[in-house]
């Protein structure tokens, strides 16, 4: 019966429905392991999207945990392989290795040697080499401009892959995501370097990288023109990250200068700005300003409701069954009054509110915590965690006033966010517009994260090297809780 069971991604998706937590599709798919591999490759791509990441790492781990070493030899050699790349995929642990170097030594054959660097990774491992015999002040402020410019050949590409055929749009958005945030974190991890811990304003929504942000994604109201900004920096960080490696555009504006400066004008609440058609891969849930209702705090009534933890759990993924589930790069707006709502404003056609960056929803266990990477929070770029089943507080399901994920026509469009500067798509050698695979556009950030988080834990900007922004924390955020 195993054996004759359909790989098809329909089918594995409805047998896994109603499986959550990791636990739950480890014993569900260790039968399948020895008479059915295609259906557990299926199924672990389904519950972790069609590219590796880290929940693909967790559940090949845990499902090979769950058979044992004795029984390696009696899995489909290509199975095996699958779960050989997805160990190999990104930071590798010591538990990982040793399942590695189990797996090679049945399917006989030597470890082989990690892929070569890509070019960007290349070129940043060289940068880092050869700052080390400078201060530290300047090697990280070179380190953080060469970071920039290496990141300026994204837009191109991102320009040539949302016209390729061989991606739906949504798996596109799911890429475009990856990217996005991976760049997020790589001013992080500078950053964490660079201010050992310490707040990046040196003055009211001021600093060495807080000024980079509030320039580049300021409004003004002269083409070109760069002016910094005195105000919050929280949306302009996302705008600076998106336009730098997406060159994504207010391609629905009608001054087309517009940059990125706050959470109501990404929203589209008073004007067109941004584009969330489905078909291009967009999405959006919440309140667009502050008269509208909000379905966030619907949500929070009917949790309100529920006498247990797994009522709770149950309804949100209803919601988000119903709606969409949030991914690495989605923009989601917070209330700073905890109400699901924007806040009103001084200012005509503009509701205060706080911008963030989508890391990861988890629902592996009882709870649900969507992790984010945020500028201008606690005046600095950090990560935080919201516990989506608490219904009050500070980062709870209360602070959500909406979740976004731009579609691909805001993508691809603009080098700059205050003058249209159009991108060409990439071309390849012979001239003819390029291709890029999904694991081509995300790598070269993957690796060079890989070594700014070597180099920020060096130099003690960090205290952990593995886990979500929330989980790595600033050093000196640690030794604060131990004094």
């Amino acid at each position: 019966q195993l054996k004759g069971e359909s790989s098809d991604a329909a089918n594995v998706a409805e047998k896994l429905k109603d499986l959550t937590t990791n636990k739950e599709i480890v014993a569900f798919l260790q039968d399948y392991v020895f008479h059915n591999p295609e259906f557990v490759i299926e199924a672990i791509k389904n519950k972790s999207g069609f590219i590796f990441n880290e929940n693909t790492d967790d559940l090949s781990l845990d499902l090979l945990n769950k058979i044992g070493k004795s029984k390696l030899a009696g899995i489909d050699q290509k199975l095996l392989k699958y779960f050989y790349d997805t160990l190999d995929w990104g930071w590798t642990d010591d538990k990982e290795l040793e399942w590695m170097k189990a797996i090679d030594g049945v399917l006989s054959a030597e470890i082989p040697q990690k892929e070569e660097l890509s070019p960007l990774a290349q070129n940043l491992q060289k940068q880092i080499k050869d700052g080390e015999d400078k201060e530290l002040e300047e090697r990280i402020l070179e380190l953080s401009s060469y970071v920039r410019e290496q990141l300026e050949v994204y837009p191109a590409m991102v320009k040539a892959f949302k016209e390729q055929s061989n991606y739906t749009a949504d798996e596109k958005a799911m890429v475009l995501g990856e990217i996005a945030f991976e760049a997020a974190k790589m001013e992080f991890l500078i950053g964490a370097a660079f201010y050992n811990g310490a707040e990046w304003e040196t003055s009211n929504n001021s600093g060495e990288f807080v000024d980079i942000y509030t320039t580049k994604a300021n409004y003004t109201s002269k083409k070109g023109e760069e002016v910094k900004s005195t105000a919050p920096w929280c949306a302009k960080f996302v705008g600076f990250i998106y336009n730098t490696v997406l060159g994504t555009h207010a391609i629905n504006s009608n001054d087309p200068v517009r940059g990125f400066w706050g959470g109501s004008q990404i929203s589209g609440g008073y004007e067109n700005f941004f584009d969330y058609e489905e078909e291009e891969g967009g999405r959006f849930v919440g309140q667009k300003n502050v008269d509208e209702t909000s379905p966030w705090k619907d949500l929070r009534i009917e949790l309100k409701e529920k006498s247990t933890k797994a009522e709770k759990k149950e309804e949100v993924l209803d919601f988000f069954e119903t709606h969409f589930t949030p991914q690495k790069g989605d923009i989601m707006i917070t209330s700073r009054t905890k109400n699901n709502s924007f806040q009103t404003s001084k200012h005509v056609n503009f509701d205060t509110s706080h911008t963030t960056m989508v890391e990861k929803l988890d629902t592996s266990g009882e709870d649900v915590f969507l992790y984010t990477i945020e500028g201008n929070a606690g005046d600095k770029v950090t990560g935080k965690k919201y516990d989506l089943l608490e219904t009050s507080g500070n980062e709870s399901l209360a602070s959500i006033v909406n979740i976004s994920r731009m579609s691909l026509n805001n993508h691809g469009e603009s080098t700059e966010l205050r003058n249209i500067e159009e991108i060409t798509a990439e071309k390849d050698d012979l001239g003819n517009q390029a291709t890029f695979t999904d694991v081509e556009m995300v790598k070269p950030l993957l690796e060079m994260n890989k070594m700014l988080i070597d180099l920020s834990f060096e130099l003690n900007g960090i205290s952990k090297k593995e886990g979500t922004i929330y989980d790595i924390k600033f050093l000196k955020e640690e030794n604060n809780k131990v004094e």
